[in-house]
């Protein structure tokens, strides 16, 4: 079953998720490097900073003005709003495309490919009918 956040992250997707299903240590440790590498996170965080069991209120996330207003709306996303993409969601995508051009000059095409599918699809995943 396809899980994606209120800003059209893919959370089946996501590398830092799976990790943390996985109870690996070592690859969320992996992970936080890569972060840094990324330009995600400027200091590398500890393995356990990196957990995420899936979008809550409760977790920080950098998407957090989309994610309050969907929750005030009762979206599980934002492409279930009729006013998608409104000033608050292009901000989120302007946001995402920033990360996402760092993020594909920093990695390799095999670090990359992880990060385009769990984060930097958004557009397509909150269209009508979502990928």
């Amino acid at each position: 079953m396809r899980i994606l956040g209120v800003c059209g992250d893919d959370c089946t997707e996501c590398p830092r998720r799976l990790a943390t299903l996985s109870g690996d240590r070592s690859r969320l440790a992996a992970l936080a490097a890569l972060w840094v590498k990324a330009g995600i996170r400027e200091v590398l965080p500890a393995p356990e900073e990196l957990e995420c069991w899936g979008c809550t209120p409760a977790n920080p996330c950098a998407y957090a003005d989309q994610r309050r207003c969907a929750l005030q709306r009762a979206f599980a996303t934002c492409g279930e709003c009729p006013e998608y993409p409104c000033d608050v969601a292009a901000r989120g995508l302007e946001r995402s495309d920033a990360f996402a051009a760092r993020c594909r000059a920093a990695c390799s095409p095999e670090e990359w490919e992880p990060f385009r599918k769990a984060f930097f699809c958004k557009r397509e995943n909150l269209r009508p009918g979502g990928r």
